[in-house]
C-alpha cells in the first residue's frame, strides 16, 4: 500500500505586491515572500516538478490588480514566470 500523501499546509497568506507600493523597496517584499516560502510546506509535500507552477500560482494570485495587468501584458512564458516565482527577479538579471 501506498504511503499517504501529505497535505500542502500554506502558512498564512502570500504578502500582497503592489508594484507602485514597492517599487522603492522591493527587498522588503521580496524577503516577506521568501519567509512565506520557507514556512509554507511547498517543497516538502509538492513533487519537485509541480513546485514552479504552484509557487508561480500563488504568486500571481497575490498580485494587486494593475501589477497583474502589467504582469500578464509582458508576455513572459510559464516557464519565465516560474523561474521567477522560485528563484526571484535577480535570477533573471
Amino acid at each position: 500500500m501506498a504511503p499517504a500523501a501529505k497535505a500542502f499546509k500554506p502558512y498564512g497568506s502570500p504578502p500582497r505586491f503592489d508594484l507602485d507600493e514597492f517599487k522603492d523597496s522591493f527587498e522588503l517584499w521580496h524577503a516577506q515572500w521568501k519567509i512565506f516560502l520557507a514556512l509554507s510546506t511547498i517543497d516538502t509535500v509538492l513533487e519537485e516538478d509541480e513546485r514552479p507552477e504552484y509557487k508561480t500560482n500563488v504568486l500571481l494570485s497575490c498580485l494587486s490588480k494593475e501589477t497583474l495587468q502589467a504582469v500578464l501584458s509582458m508576455g513572459l512564458d510559464g516557464v519565465t514566470r516560474g523561474v521567477i516565482a522560485t528563484y526571484g527577479v535577480n535570477s533573471l538579471l
